[in-house]
């Protein structure tokens, strides 16, 4: 069987669920955007317990200086009444594309970009940003 990014893509969302089990939450809810849903989409598709934190975390890329809809996002519900959103750089989509033309897979994080913010459900507010190594 032939690799592909979406096998490796599928192996890390189930790593990334499994890992999301553990926690405290009996079963936390999970969605994650298709690759054409990107953050300034991602209301569109997400229930909308969600859609506030989406919102604080395009505001937060504008302060960054950064363009909310070159990402890409996944969500899940975590612990102390947190909002966990995955980003995900469209370059690094673009260059795992590139690469797998030529037979090359990319793990991790291939734009060097991509993170996680934390939203605050209480304080309605993100209160942190940073990237995957």
């Amino acid at each position: 069987m032939k690799l592909t990014s979406r096998h490796i893509a599928q192996s890390i969302l189930i790593a990334y669920l499994i890992s999301g089990c553990t926690n405290r939450h009996s079963s936390p809810k999970y969605f994650s955007a298709t690759k054409s849903a990107t953050l300034i989409e991602a209301k569109a598709i997400f229930p909308t317990q969600y859609h506030d934190a989406i919102d604080k975390t395009a505001e937060w890329f504008v302060k960054e200086n950064d363009t909310p809809s070159d990402w890409f996002v996944s969500a899940k519900q975590g612990d102390n009444s947190e909002i966990l959103i995955g980003m995900t750089h469209i370059s690094g989509i673009k260059r795992s594309e590139e690469a797998e033309k030529k037979g090359i897979y990319i793990l991790g994080n291939p734009s060097g970009k991509d993170g996680q913010c934390t939203y605050d459900l209480q304080k309605k507010e993100i209160i942190s940003c940073g990237l995957w190594e």
